[in-house]
Order: structure tokens, then sequence, then C-alpha cells
């Protein structure tokens, strides 16, 4: 039936895109990031599992630096990280599920 070949090939193309969009915001949010020793850039990490996946931050302070204090103004790295992926990511479904 085409409704189960098309959740099969949307199913597949979740994984591969998810894990690429992943891979793509820590990358870019990494180069975004400000360094002053290199730990909130290295803290960055990605974890996926089949269609899910989570872009993490580790180090304590990465909330101040994205979105700033009273004291210190933002530098957002992790949104318009994100933002950019996920538009690709979007446009990436939407073509396999037109092509299937």
């Amino acid at each position: 039936m085409k409704l189960e070949r098309l959740a099969a090939v949307l199913e597949a193309a979740a994984e591969e895109t998810v894990a690429t969009a992943c891979a793509e915001t820590k990358d870019m949010a990494q180069a975004l990031c400000p360094v002053k020793t290199g730990t909130l850039r290295n803290s960055i990490a990605v974890q996926t599992e089949g269609s899910r996946g989570t872009v993490t931050v580790g180090a304590e302070y990465a909330s101040v630096v994205e979105l700033g204090t009273l004291q210190q103004a933002a530098q957002p790295f992790l949104q318009p990280a994100f933002s950019q992926a996920k538009g690709r990511m979007m446009s990436e479904l939407a073509r396999r599920l037109r092509d299937a």
C-alpha cells in the first residue's frame, strides 16, 4: 500500500535528517559560540536515537552566554544554529516525501 510505503520512507528520512540536523546544529553552535577557554565550545554534544535527537551544552554558564544578564549582553549561539538546521531538516523531509 502507498500509505505504508510513505510511512516507511518518512521513518527512514526522519532518522537520517534528524541525525544530520543535530550534527549541523552542533557544528554551527560551536562556530558561533564565543571562545575564551574553549570549555563552552567543547561542551556542546549530540545524542540521537532513531528519529529523536538532542543537542546539549554542558557548560554551567551556557545559558548566561546564550541569553545574557542585566550586566552581560546575550551572545546567542545555540538558537541561531538550531533555527538554521531546523529549516533545512524540514525542507529535506518534505522533499523526500514528495519523491516517495
